[in-house]
């Protein structure tokens, strides 16, 4: 009878420490949110990809940033050798207005070109010299100011990659987020709020699973997604989950459907995001 008892009681505190184990990461009225970032458009890019993208966006009462490049290098953006630019122009500007003028839109910047200087690591601007990064950084906020007659608030680097000038330049320019993955360094007391956690269409529910578990009550989750992924077009090397306008739209309804989700810009989140 002592050895049953015994059983009974190894049996109850292994069930014990099980669910100790699996919830004890749980936290009372965690909050997530979640940013949905558009990369790269440009004077090149869909306009009809856009569109459908905004107006999804719309039709949900939901915000989202794209983040633009000003001055798309006229060739391939991996190719280091000297390209010509092409300005984003007043046609594409008065596609995304009316959305911006809403609260759908938020456009940040993205980079100056988008075009690689180094073939070894791909990069617009780390290692470039502090003058040359403000420079094209004060050519790209102010024709994306001039055009969307707002400030610009919100930068995001080509390719994940920017150094220490890159982010003196941002702070001198009055940049207040940065929105790039974690590996990017992130000095205090420059102002500016490091927005990372970056993760693609097909992984946001796991980013969502894995949220869920942190101790944090509040987690930030970043979905980089480009026009590339509703065109089915094989793109060696590049992680391109793809995804339909339908699922986009079906995806945004089942996060509107979870309470403790919320749906932001990168420039609403900044304004909760803790500092670093």
């Amino acid at each position: 009878m002592k050895t049953f008892f015994l059983k009974v009681i190894t049996i109850f505190l292994v069930s014990m420490l099980g669910f100790l184990a699996c919830t004890k990461h749980k936290v009372k009225d965690k909050k997530i949110y979640i940013i949905f970032r558009f990369d790269d458009p440009s004077a090149y890019t869909s306009d009809v990809i856009e569109s459908k993208i905004l107006h999804i966006f719309k039709d949900h009462n939901l915000s989202l940033t794209f983040a633009v490049i000003p001055y798309r290098c006229a060739g391939d953006p991996i190719d280091v050798k000297p390209q010509k630019v092409v300005p984003l122009t007043q046609k594409k500007a008065n596609l995304f207005q009316p959305f911006v003028q809403k609260g759908t839109l938020e456009i940040a910047l993205h980079g100056y070109s988008h075009q690689t200087r180094s073939n070894e690591k791909w990069t617009e601007f780390a290692g470039m010299p502090y003058a040359e990064q403000l420079d094209k950084l004060t050519k790209g906020k102010k024709l994306l100011e001039t055009l969307f007659t707002q400030r610009i608030t919100s930068f995001v680097p080509p390719y994940n990659a920017y150094d220490i000038n890159t982010t003196k330049v941002l702070k001198s320019l009055q940049f207040l987020t940065i929105s790039a993955d974690e590996e990017g360094i992130k000095p205090k007391n420059f102002g500016l709020k490091f927005i990372s956690n970056t993760v693609t269409l097909d992984k946001v529910q796991q980013a969502i699973d894995d949220a869920m578990s942190e101790e944090e009550k509040r987690s930030f989750i970043v979905v980089m997604f480009h026009e590339y992924n509703f065109m089915n077009i094989k793109m060696p090397g590049v992680d391109k989950p793809e995804m339909s306008f339908e699922g986009l739209d079906e995806l945004l309804t089942n996060l509107q459907h979870q309470k403790n989700i919320h749906i932001l810009s990168l420039k609403q989140a900044s304004k909760i995001y803790p500092n670093p």
